[in-house]
């Protein structure tokens, strides 16, 4: 092995292991007690109620449904982005969102967002 490669390898190895390597990103964090905006999260029937107007924009199909273990799911799917609420009852457990421009994680799930789908309907908003 030459000089060049084996300072080629060096750098690699150095890239990988330097101490100012961040972690890994955590694409499945704990569902925050609040939204990204410092608001309550939404019961079932306020998301629901808001389903059509949050869905105001082309491209987006709002989406209702159930899970396999009871779980109800309201989604908002576009073309690049979207996002799926769990909720168990009327409370928020979860949340799915994914986009297909990947910076680090094509997905991130909040809380509870496993989901076997029972159920699902396209919304026909006005």
């Amino acid at each position: 092995m030459g000089p060049m490669q084996r300072h080629a390898i060096f750098l690699v190895l150095g890239l990988g292991c330097g101490s100012d390597a961040l972690p890994p990103e955590d694409c499945e964090p704990p569902l925050p007690a609040t939204n990204d905006d410092g608001d309550a999260w939404p019961t079932y029937d306020e998301a629901n109620a808001t389903l059509c107007e949050r869905a105001g924009v082309e491209g987006i199909t709002p989406r209702r449904g159930t899970c396999a273990d009871g779980k109800a799911f309201i989604e908002l799917a576009g073309g690049f982005t979207g996002e799926t609420q769990y909720f168990q009852g009327e409370v928020l457990v979860g949340v799915l969102r994914y986009t297909d421009i990947v910076l680090s994680c094509s997905e991130y799930r909040f809380g509870e967002t496993r989901c076997e789908p029972d159920s699902a309907r396209d919304v026909e908003c006005p």
